[in-house]
């Protein structure tokens, strides 16, 4: 039961590099699926994206990058994401700028 609500619940969720390498059942491995995702450990997410302001953005509209920004929904408004992040920038700014004062 658990493997099929896996299998159930996974589908088509994970964008891959070629949807027919998909591996739809246990006969099929996969090490043949390419993830659009970025690996988070194996790979640095600042080469493929970087944040204006509060909004994340694809490097040169590079396409894992906008995959894992939608997907995620690094962009996602419902959830004041990024309000969220313009609040802590703008508290950055303010300690920046304080500390930079305090300095000279």
């Amino acid at each position: 039961m658990l493997i099929l609500l896996s299998r159930r619940q996974k589908q088509n969720l994970f964008p891959l590099k070629d949807p027919s390498k998909r591996a739809r059942n246990h006969h099929r491995s996969i090490d043949q699926e390419q993830l659009l995702f970025i690996h988070m450990v194996k790979e640095n997410p600042e080469d493929f994206i970087e944040f204006r302001g509060q909004f994340a953005k694809a490097i040169n509209g590079n396409r894992r990058g906008q995959v894992t920004i939608n997907s995620l929904g690094l962009n996602h408004h419902v959830r004041g994401i990024p309000e969220r992040r313009l609040n802590h920038l703008a508290l950055l700014k303010t300690l920046f700028v304080h500390r930079l004062c305090a300095v000279y």
